[in-house]
């Protein structure tokens, strides 16, 4: 990709709003990747929050489901632990009373609030990483799912370090060396 594409991304979503070829909250989806493209994290926010809170979950729940993990994982990315908590686990409940979330999509928002109660330091971050292992093994298919353990392990391997839990750390650390073959398959 050239360094123009996050540009060509937020010139087509203004441009196919007024063709009529892209629905407005689907543009509104694209011009908040075009700046997550750009690191302009804030404005991105500003995009997805808007359809997050707008979408009527009854009427569209997968674009639902879709926005609260693309919110939930940014706010991940910005460090906003608690904002990204919030959204996932208002999706999840959502999911638990009224169904239509996909293996893939659980995932996602579960991930999210694992790995923010990890940055938080919450007690509630062992059980919560522990159902993503879970699933993890569960659903694994290949390299890529491998390597999502392996990233989740050492994740949880710092949580216990600085949790000051050295055994479990070293379970940990023993399950990232476990998944290390992903990486490196030589």
């Amino acid at each position: 990709r050239s360094t123009l594409f996050p540009y060509t991304t937020l010139f087509r979503s203004s441009y196919f709003q007024n063709t009529g070829d892209y629905t407005p909250e689907w543009a509104d989806f694209m011009r908040g990747a075009g700046y997550d493209m750009i690191a302009k994290k804030q404005v991105t926010e500003h995009y997805w929050e808007k359809l997050y809170s707008t979408t009527d979950p009854e009427k569209y729940p997968e674009f639902y489901y879709f926005m609260a993990g693309r919110l939930s994982q940014l706010r991940l990315t910005m460090a906003d632990y608690q904002g990204s908590i919030d959204v996932a686990i208002k999706a999840l409940e959502y999911a638990d009373e009224h169904g239509g979330l996909s293996d893939d999509m659980r995932m996602t928002l579960l991930w999210s609030v694992a790995v923010s109660q990890q940055d938080l330091g919450l007690k509630e971050a062992e059980a919560s990483s522990l159902k993503v292992y879970n699933m993890l093994e569960k659903l694994s298919h290949g390299p890529k799912d491998c390597t999502g353990k392996m990233f989740f392990a050492t994740g949880l391997t710092d949580y216990y370090i600085r949790m000051k839990q050295f055994d479990k750390a070293n379970q940990w650390l023993l399950k990232a060396q476990d998944n290390w073959h992903c990486l490196d398959p030589s």
